[in-house]
């Protein structure tokens, strides 16, 4: 993997060494998908994961979910419509088949979109 600084530097990594990535806030660069500081109306547990996801959305008012889980790249893997209820809810995604490594959840609302990252073990 190769790391570009916004210095120019660039660092490069072995992936099978990577066991933690932390992501801050930054630009989609070279087709690669940022996330930006997780938001705290969005929590996912288990993190790392094995087989099943908790979203937990805090919301002020019913709503309609998409949520959507993403591998590092940005291609969808799992898309989901769900209802969600008033002060909040957990929602349960299976993500057994994926493989392991870093993932983004992302959940979009009317015109709000949350993100956060997880790891699937």
């Amino acid at each position: 993997m190769v790391i570009n600084k916004k210095t120019g530097a660039e660092d490069i990594f072995n992936l099978s060494s990577i066991q933690y990535m932390n992501f801050t806030e930054s630009e989609n660069i070279s087709g690669v998908l940022s996330v930006k500081k997780d938001n705290p109306l969005l929590t996912l547990y288990p993190n790392p994961v094995i087989d099943i996801l908790n979203v937990h959305c805090l919301r002020n008012k019913p709503d309609i979910a998409t949520i959507e889980i993403l591998s590092i790249d940005g291609k969808v893997l799992i898309r989901n419509k769900q209802t969600i209820c008033e002060s909040n809810a957990d929602i349960k995604i299976d993500v057994s088949y994926l493989q392991k490594g870093a993932y983004v959840c992302r959940c979009n609302f009317d015109n709000v979109s949350l993100t956060a990252k997880f790891f699937k073990r």
